[in-house]
């Protein structure tokens, strides 16, 4: 009974550690807010920066775009297309280049 008790905890708890996992946002498009997605870029950012210190802006952006690729941000990299083709509205264009100058700072 002991063994079975412990057996059905460890499975709980692995099921709510992988939903925790699996449902945290992974991409800009899964946050509630812009503030929320502003901020995890910002953590990412930082952790990419603390672990490539030598890093170029290229290098910077070159690991996003794998990161989305990795993650399924089908939007994300959609825009980053149409940024690249130039493909964007001048307001799309500001907001932009905005975010990227925020995080390159």
């Amino acid at each position: 009974m002991k063994k079975q008790l412990i057996t059905i905890t460890v499975l709980v708890l692995l099921s709510g550690l992988y939903f925790i996992v699996h449902k945290s946002p992974k991409c800009p498009d899964d946050y509630a807010t812009a503030e929320e997605s502003t901020e995890a870029m910002n953590v990412w950012t930082n952790a990419f920066f603390d672990e490539n210190p030598e890093a170029s802006i290229k290098d910077w952006g070159d690991a996003r775009l794998d990161y989305y690729h990795q993650n399924n941000c089908t939007e994300a990299i959609e825009r980053r297309e149409r940024y690249e083709s130039g493909d964007v509205s001048e307001e799309e264009l500001e907001s932009i280049n905005s975010a990227l100058e925020s995080f390159i700072q």
